[in-house]
């Protein structure tokens, strides 16, 4: 259901400290969410819709038959992917007696928490499909699916078993078959407890904890990438995969504007908050991106149904 009437009230301010927030708040947005840090492609888009060729059909060579022989030909072909954008936004209302009356800068607090918010919302969408918009081509043929959901239709998901080593191999496997190079893994913060002090079959630890705060976790020799911001689906142990065939495109980063005049409405045109009349402020968050999967062509998987650059473990 939208929610048109929720604003900060004086009991949800912080207590009165002292402190410094960054101005730059979009350098929080990788570390909120897994996917934009978990390095996918990173276009800037210049209109609502952009236009990426994919590679579809693979060239072929020939041998040539004695010193007379002809030489064949061959075809390459691309076929058009759409990196189509979709606005996030939020409005955060703002009584001036709150601002007032409290030590803290109200409106700076806000802002990371919404990036927060921002990055749980992204992740949930593209990984597994909720709230997902319809017009991000992900690969598979229900527009609604997120990367898990493709994974499990196009056959590239692993239950798991009793032995954790033998799962994740087979998942690594699910994305070489389909002649896609394995990158990265993807998982709640949990998981890695569960990996801690599993061994494969020569007692060697599979997961590597990160060496230093900030830095990135391995498991099976791969970077180990983790969400902490709730957007996590439990069914599924991790994903992972080709990280560069997700393609981020960014028509408008995050803006921050903060309105002291207009009214905000619900969807049936009610006036729900006058900012003059009631002395308030309101301070409005947007950002514009788009999502894609590639997957172009490998010749390992050229004569697949539906090769996939992802696979995962489900519980």
């Amino acid at each position: 259901m939208a929610n048109y009437t929720s604003q900060v009230v004086r009991g949800d301010t912080p207590q009165p400290v002292e402190q410094v927030i960054t101005n730059a708040i979009l350098q929080g947005l990788p570390e909120a969410s897994l996917l934009l840090g978990a390095g996918p492609r990173r276009v800037t888009m210049a209109r609502a819709q952009t236009r990426m060729p994919v590679l579809s059909v693979l060239p072929e060579a020939y041998f040539v038959n004695g010193d007379t022989g002809l030489k064949e030909t061959t075809r390459a072909a691309w076929q058009n992917k759409f990196l189509n954008v979709e606005e996030l936004a939020v409005i955060v209302p703002i009584p001036d007696a709150v601002v007032e009356d409290i030590d803290t800068d109200i409106l700076a607090a806000v802002q990371p928490l919404i990036i927060e918010a921002l990055g749980a919302k992204i992740d949930a969408a593209v990984l597994f499909g909720v709230g997902k918009p319809l017009s991000w081509d992900l690969g598979g043929t229900d527009p609604a699916q997120g990367l898990a959901q493709v994974c499990d239709a196009v056959g590239n998901t692993v239950t798991a078993t009793a032995s954790v080593w033998a799962d994740l191999v087979a998942t690594m496997r699910k994305v070489a078959e389909d002649g896609h190079p394995f990158t990265s893994w993807m998982a709640d913060t949990l998981y890695e407890y569960d990996l801690l002090g599993v061994v494969d079959t020569l007692g060697r630890p599979l997961f590597v904890p990160a060496p230093t705060v900030g830095g990135v976790a391995g498991l099976l020799g791969r970077p180990f990438r983790y969400l902490n911001n709730g957007a996590w689906n439990d069914t599924w142990h991790t994903i992972g995969g080709d990280m560069s065939n997700i393609i981020v495109g960014i028509r408008r980063d995050v803006t921050w504007e903060v309105f002291r005049e207009g009214v905000i409405t619900d969807d049936n045109g009610k006036v729900l908050f006058n900012l003059m009349q009631q002395d308030s402020r309101a301070l409005r968050m947007t950002m514009r991106l788009g999502v894609t999967v590639g997957n172009p062509v490998k010749r390992r998987s050229a004569n697949m149904a539906h090769p996939y650059p992802f696979a995962a473990l489900k519980s």
